[in-house]
């Protein structure tokens, strides 16, 4: 397949249904973000699994945040708290929620 074809015919799901991932299916995509390119291979990020609860808490401090933080006038006038709810609410309805962050090295 054409690199080009797979740019051109990626889309965003924003609708999940409520099955269980299966851990291999997860490691699978994980290890795909793994070999993602990286400055001399360094490979400095890692990654964190959350589901359920903790998940959902996480969607509802996005939440919290805009409410009591969306002060400003200029993300009042391009929706800044509409986009955050609707990116915590998609987060609540999909089965995980992968976080990467990176390591740095000093």
């Amino acid at each position: 397949m054409e690199f080009s074809h797979v740019i051109e015919k990626r889309r965003s799901i924003r609708n999940f249904k409520n099955n269980e991932i299966s851990k291999e299916i997860v490691e699978d995509i994980l290890n795909c973000g793994r070999l993602a390119p990286s400055a001399k291979n360094r490979q400095p990020w890692y990654f964190v699994i959350v589901k359920g609860k903790t998940k959902n808490r996480i969607a509802d401090l996005m939440i919290d945040y805009t409410i009591n933080n969306d002060d400003t006038i200029e993300r009042k006038r391009i929706g800044y708290a509409s986009s955050v709810n609707l990116t915590a609410n998609v987060i609540k309805q999909a089965p995980i929620l992968i976080l990467i962050g990176t390591i740095t090295v000093q």
